[in-house]
C-alpha cells in the first residue's frame, strides 16, 4: 500500500536534499518556496491567499504586479543544491501561477539560481519543466493527477513535493491517495515565519493595502520598510 504523508519544516536543511533523492520526482512550488519578494508583502503568497475571495477579479492586476516585483531566493542553498542535480534527477516546478507569465517566471526563478529538469513535452500547462497549475483551472492535485494519468512524466512510483501552503499539499495528497504512488509533502513555512516574526497581521494588512494602492496610482511598489516608516514618494501621496 502506498504511503501518503505531510510533514512541516520551518527552514531548508541539506538533509531534505538527501531525503528527496529517494523519490522518483521532486516537485517545488515557486512562490515562498523557491523565491519570494525582496521586501514586499503585497503580491506575495500570503497576501494573495488572504485575498483569495477576489483573486479572479484581481487576476489581470496580479499578472502585472508579479512582473513588476523583484525576487530573492527563500533559501539560496536549497536552490543551488537542487540545481546541481537537475540533470540527473527529475526536478520540476508546480506553481499556481498562470502560464501566461511563464517567461517572466523563468526569469524570476533562474535569477535565484534554481534550475528545473527538461520536460520535452507538448502540454498547455507545462513550460521549461514547470507545471502551471493556475487556480483558474483547478487545484494542484487535480492538475497533477491528470498529467500523471496522461503518462507525460513516465512511470512514477514516488513523489516529494515542497510547498508553503498546507492546502496545496493536502490537495495533492488527496489526489494521489487512490494510486500506487508514495507521496511525501514538505510544508515549508520559512517565509510565513519570517513575516510573522517581524510584523503583526494588522501591520501586514496595512502594508499590503498601501502597496496595492501606491502601485495602482504610481506604478511602483514601496518596500515594507518604506510603508511602515512613511517613506513614500511625494507624488504618490497626492
Amino acid at each position: 500500500m502506498a504511503t501518503n504523508k505531510i510533514i512541516q519544516h520551518s527552514y531548508y536543511s541539506p538533509e531534505l536534499s538527501q531525503l528527496a533523492r529517494d523519490y522518483d520526482i521532486r516537485f517545488f512550488d515557486l512562490d515562498d518556496v523557491i523565491l519570494t519578494p525582496k521586501d514586499q508583502y503585497y503580491c506575495g503568497t500570503s497576501w494573495i491567499n488572504k485575498n483569495a475571495h477576489k483573486i479572479l477579479e484581481l487576476f489581470n492586476h496580479l499578472v502585472t504586479c508579479s512582473t513588476n516585483t523583484s525576487y530573492r531566493a527563500v533559501s539560496q542553498q536549497m536552490n543551488e543544491d537542487f540545481a546541481k542535480i537537475h540533470d540527473q534527477h527529475k526536478i520540476y516546478g508546480l506553481t499556481a501561477r498562470d502560464i501566461i507569465v511563464s517567461k517572466e517566471t523563468y526569469d524570476h526563478y533562474t535569477s535565484t539560481g534554481m534550475k528545473f529538469s527538461n520536460l520535452d513535452v507538448e502540454h498547455p500547462l507545462i513550460e521549461r519543466g514547470v507545471i502551471y497549475a493556475s487556480k483558474r483551472i483547478a487545484d494542484k492535485g487535480t492538475i497533477l493527477l491528470d498529467i500523471l494519468n496522461n503518462g507525460i512524466l513516465g512511470e512514477v512510483k514516488s513523489i516529494i513535493f515542497f510547498d508553503d501552503m498546507l492546502y496545496n499539499l493536502e490537495d495533492v495528497a488527496k489526489a494521489l491517495e487512490n494510486t500506487d504512488i508514495d507521496f511525501l509533502g514538505i510544508h515549508l513555512t520559512t517565509v510565513y515565519d519570517e513575516q510573522n516574526s517581524t510584523y503583526t497581521q494588522e501591520e501586514l494588512d496595512h502594508i499590503g493595502h498601501t502597496q496595492l494602492e501606491i502601485f495602482g496610482q504610481c506604478g511602483y511598489i514601496p518596500t515594507n520598510n518604506d510603508v511602515m516608516s512613511g517613506n513614500i514618494k511625494d507624488q504618490c501621496m497626492a
